[in-house]
């Protein structure tokens, strides 16, 4: 899974809050739509192979028209793909997490949990909702169809990222802006990374 594939930060803008908010959580702040890289140095998990292939299909998909709501689908649903993380038309957590301790290096040792603790969260929370995400990205502006694009892939990926950047290890967070990415942090951490607070973030 590669987390530096820039097409996917149009969804990872998208993910927010689930379930009951507080107050201050009926309206994400701005500073949610800033640079996660530029607060918490994720690990470079990441397949070169896999990597080229996605660059190419990039490519081509943006020459065929595609819209990049549906690029970024594809793209997710390659990645898990091709890393022989789905089992079952779905992400085995088996898989998931042998893909973890093997591209997580001893100098990032303190990811391997994180990142294993937010597929936990996300796959369960996510599955339950699943025909929530797929209704909702089938409508504009996203239009993906289910026949297209499995979306869940991409909605899975996007939760792990930032229910990892909202617990980001204290090793890792480093922050060009104290105060943005504080924010970030704090809003993520209290509102929840899941799918309902998606159209708070849109509508904010």
């Amino acid at each position: 899974m590669a987390f530096r594939i820039i097409v996917l930060i149009n969804f990872i803008v998208a993910f927010a809050s689930y379930g009951v908010l507080a107050s201050d959580c009926d309206q994400a702040p701005p500073e949610v739509n800033g640079n996660f890289d530029a607060c918490c140095s994720f690990p470079n998990i990441t397949d070169p192979v896999i990597d080229k292939k996605i660059q190419e299909m990039v490519k081509t998909l943006s020459l065929e028209g595609k819209d990049s709501y549906s690029v970024v689908c594809k793209v997710a649903q390659v990645i898990f793909n091709d890393m022989k993380l789905v089992k079952d038309n779905t992400v085995d957590k088996d898989a998931f997490q042998k893909m973890v301790d093997s591209y997580v290096t001893k100098d990032v040792e303190y990811w391997r949990q994180p990142l294993k603790d937010a597929y936990d969260h996300c796959q369960k929370t996510l599955m339950s909702d699943l025909a929530k995400v797929t209704d909702f990205f089938s409508k504009p502006p996203y239009n993906i169809k289910k026949e297209d694009c499995d979306v869940q892939y991409v909605a899975l990926f996007t939760c792990i990222h930032l229910d990892s950047f909202a617990n980001c290890p204290t090793a890792a967070w480093k922050p060009t802006n104290e105060k943005v990415c504080t924010t970030m942090k704090t809003w993520f951490g209290k509102c929840g990374t899941d799918f309902n607070g998606i159209k708070k973030i849109i509508s904010g």
